[in-house]
């Protein structure tokens, strides 16, 4: 049996850990990827209060394994957005760092996505007072989510949850004895836990970028909430957010958008498109299929003779692809899209090409991208007099694909998304390429 001899109570003493020099260099290091002084202060203070707590747990329970590997203070852009160490785990427990660094705060404030979102939630929220210059790190206490579900929590403008000290467990052995004699229980969803895509669009997303490009300030200075809670509830949109703070490019800045879009937008299903059927979206956007057994693009021929050189030049196109176009006009210029879309039992392709719907010249310095959420694929861009440019994507039943179409003066075109979700009439089809 199981045997602990672990007192009620410690003094403070008992709870302090000294830092060493190494500890404060990596806190440093960690911080430089931070955006911004203010929280590249923050993410060093949470760095001091980890360095801390692992000492601590390590000196006291040595047992108990501390994981890190989804850690947010290890990812910056988590880092530079949350006001907390959240993500550590010990024996299936999800733990999250709540961080003071002043002897006689009143409260402490938790990261609202640590309550609130499934990814981050925590069964035990730790207090951990850090004193900077006096190189020590103070465990104060504890408190546990179920019981900061029983009490009622105002929100803060900064996406933290301002909880009095007088509700936390203020003996930290407490804790140890949770970790060490309990089993972890599932987590208990609040009614808030749902994240609404329509809170971030591309509209707002573009005034917002424009607020933090003029202004250098934090997230939550620039976000509400409900566009935090899904930002943060997107790995990859907010990567891509914090790689634009870092380097506010224009190229970085449509990256964000086509990846919202994808993960926003309501896609076009071209599984149907097998069966040669259209769906609402489709319909609307005005895509049409090529008449069967008749060259498509009559009015620009160099579609089809297009297709054919590809095909010349080793481009795998099955005969029996199915071959759908989009008038486009856009800045004044009457382009078509056209699309050549197949499938084999796992995934699917498409062939896209863009040409002007009167047969000439494309203009100089057009670009034709190809993305998904995490990745541009290609980029074409229209040398002197090119007629057409085109791009082969593939993927799985889970990806989808943007079109996006710039010029150099700035103007964007975007596609719908477009996915592939086979229903019970395209779950057999597949077309087989003729090598």
């Amino acid at each position: 049996m199981l045997s602990l001899t672990l007192p009620i109570w410690r003094d403070q003493q008992t709870e302090t850990v000294w830092l060493e020099a190494e500890q404060f260099e990596q806190a440093a290091a960690l911080s430089t990827a931070a955006i911004g002084e203010a929280q590249q202060w923050q993410v060093y203070l949470q760095a001091l209060a980890y360095a801390g707590f692992a000492d601590w747990l390590r000196d006291r329970t040595p047992a108990l394994q501390l994981d890190t590997n989804r850690c947010t203070l290890l990812q910056p852009a988590y880092a530079s957005s949350l006001s907390g160490v959240c993500r550590l785990t010990v024996q299936g427990f999800r733990l999250c760092l709540v961080v003071i660094d002043h002897p006689l705060a009143q409260a402490a404030d938790i990261p609202r996505a640590a309550f609130e979102l499934p990814d981050f939630q925590a069964n035990f929220y730790v207090l951990v007072e850090v004193q900077e210059e006096q190189a020590v790190v103070f465990i104060r206490g504890f408190i546990s989510h179920q019981a900061l579900q029983a009490v009622s929590l105002t929100a803060q403008q900064d996406w933290t949850y301002g909880v009095p000290l007088a509700l936390w467990d203020l003996d930290p052995d407490r804790l140890l004895l949770q970790l060490t004699l309990r089993q972890p229980e599932p987590m208990q969803q609040s009614a808030s836990a749902a994240v609404s895509t329509a809170s971030l669009t591309l509209g707002n997303l573009a005034a917002c970028l424009q607020e933090l490009r003029d202004t250098d300030g934090s997230l939550w200075q620039v976000f509400t909430w409900p566009q935090g809670r899904y930002l943060l509830s997107q790995p990859q949109l907010l990567t891509l957010m914090y790689q634009w703070r870092r380097q506010p490019t224009a190229a970085l800045a449509l990256r964000l958008q086509e990846a919202l879009a994808l993960l926003t937008q309501p896609a076009v299903n071209v599984a149907g498109w097998l069966t040669h059927q259209l769906d609402a979206l489709a319909q609307r956007c005005a895509i049409y299929f090529a008449p069967s057994g008749v060259p498509a693009f009559r009015s620009i021929d160099k579609f089809e003779q297009a297709i054919t050189a590809l095909r010349q030049q080793g481009l795998t196109l099955p005969e029996t692809a199915v071959h759908a176009y989009q008038d486009i006009d856009w800045q004044g210029l009457p382009l078509r899209l056209c699309t050549l879309t197949w499938a084999s039992d796992q995934h699917w392709s498409m062939l896209i090409l863009i040409g002007m719907q009167t047969g000439a010249a494309l203009p100089d310095a057009l670009a034709l991208r190809i993305s998904k959420v995490s990745e541009l694929i290609c980029e074409e861009m229209t040398e002197l007099d090119d007629p057409f440019l085109y791009a082969q994507v593939s993927g799985t039943p889970s990806d989808r694909f943007l079109v996006t179409l710039t010029l150099p003066e700035g103007p964007v075109w975007m596609s719908v998304p477009y996915q592939f979700q086979r229903d019970d009439k395209t779950r057999s089809i597949s077309f087989e390429v003729n090598e």
